[in-house]
């Protein structure tokens, strides 16, 4: 890593990002809501609680159907 003096102490100051490659490197700041790769969801938050909950009693309910013993170690 890149030292960038010491601390009072006598103590190493870090760099952030200093010893990784330059193409990974993050601008200070990091990426903002116009540099994501993902869009914005048009989901409101009930929306989503709603699926998550419909996903989860689908897997709930396969589960169930399994034969006995064929679900072990799976909660």
């Amino acid at each position: 890593p890149v030292l960038a003096g010491a601390t009072v102490g006598g103590l190493a100051r870090r760099v952030p990002q200093a010893s990784m490659h330059p193409e990974m490197r993050q601008a200070p700041g990091g990426p903002g809501p116009a540099d994501s790769p993902f869009p914005a969801s048009t989901r409101s938050p009930a929306e989503l609680r709603a699926m998550l909950s419909k996903f989860q009693a689908g897997q709930a309910r396969a589960r169930a159907e399994l034969p006995d013993g064929d679900n072990e170690g799976r909660r």
